[in-house]
């Protein structure tokens, strides 16, 4: 049983990398091409991830963890005005 749900838990998290890495990509190819909504939400991404890579350590640094979500709140103050430029 232990066995099954181990072979869950990797498929679920490949398939959440896979997700995450295609997400990237495709930003940045938006990034070249368009306009600063998808570099803001790239930065977003990866963030997160550093946070969620942060997070899984057995001694993570709440600093860092904290200047992260705070860079995170910030691009998200940028994404709404450049949503709001772009009439959005």
């Amino acid at each position: 049983m232990q066995k099954y749900l181990l072979i869950i838990l990797f498929s679920y998290l490949f398939v959440q990398g896979i997700e995450y890495y295609l997400e990237i990509i495709n930003l940045k190819h938006m990034k070249k091409h368009g306009t600063k909504v998808p570099a803001v939400r790239l930065q977003i991404l990866e963030h997160e991830n550093k946070i969620k890579k942060e997070r899984a350590k057995p001694y993570p640094d709440e600093g860092r963890i904290h200047h992260w979500e705070a860079e995170i709140e910030a691009f998200h103050v940028s994404l709404k005005r450049a949503l709001k430029r772009l009439g959005k």
